[in-house]
């Protein structure tokens, strides 16, 4: 399946348009906490759009681009993304559309690009791991996963604290 690639020619409403139609669209790939996150540590960003044949958007993400110019070293990092999931709950996108996100920046524009995926320890989660290592991404055992904890907003702080585990 033919793939169009958009990088970093997208203005600010297109991607917040684009971003708003999948549900794992977090902080972490908004515009201004990448552009803040890359003017303190001194990075660049870049935002990438893919679109399958139809001119649907199977997922997008913003890549903060860190150059160490002592070893002449750009490493490419996705944080909590590419934006993979539909507001229905299905994965959008395949491995074709993640090797065409890869192709994109490995060797052009970064030497290694370290992809973070917003993925849990479930099936869905499962099989995003399976489709990023069929697009050629390969996992990095040395790096502990996160731990976020999910709790509801909609009890009381008592029922909070008995519903947590002692170890908390």
């Amino acid at each position: 399946m033919p793939y169009e690639v958009i990088v970093d020619n997208i203005n600010r409403e297109e991607w917040e348009r684009y971003a708003r139609e999948f549900a794992d669209y977090n902080i972490y790939q908004t515009q201004a906490y990448q552009g803040n996150r890359a003017e303190m540590d001194n990075q660049e960003v870049s935002r990438i759009v893919i679109r399958d044949e139809n001119g649907k958007v199977v997922t997008m993400c913003h890549v903060r681009i860190k150059h160490i110019k002592l070893l002449t070293l750009k490493i490419g990092y996705v944080q909590w993304g590419p934006l993979v999931r539909g507001r229905d709950g299905t994965l959008k996108c395949s491995s074709p559309a993640l090797k065409a996100l890869r192709k994109a920046y490995v060797g052009t524009k970064v030497d290694v690009l370290r992809v973070v995926p917003n993925a849990c320890n479930d099936e869905e989660g499962r099989t995003l791991v399976r489709i990023l290592r069929a697009a050629g991404f390969a996992h990095a055992s040395s790096i502990k996963p996160y731990r976020t904890l999910m709790l509801p907003v909609n009890v009381s702080e008592e029922e909070l604290r008995k519903r947590l585990s002692k170890s908390f």
